[in-house]
Order: structure tokens, then sequence, then C-alpha cells
């Protein structure tokens, strides 16, 4: 139980992050 709620907290700050090095990187390479 306590390694699913790790693996969850870890898995959604990994998808915000990607999330925002995404746009970053759309953001540089648009300008």
């Amino acid at each position: 139980m306590k390694i699913g709620r790790h693996f969850a907290v870890y898995g959604r700050v990994q998808g915000v992050g990607f999330r925002y090095q995404t746009f970053y990187w759309a953001k540089r390479h648009n300008v």
C-alpha cells in the first residue's frame, strides 16, 4: 500500500514535469 502510494505520487510528479518540459521545449522551438 505504501509503495503504491509512492508510485502514484512519483507518477504524478513525473507527468507534470514531462508536461512542463514539453511546453518549454515547444515554446523554445517556436521562438
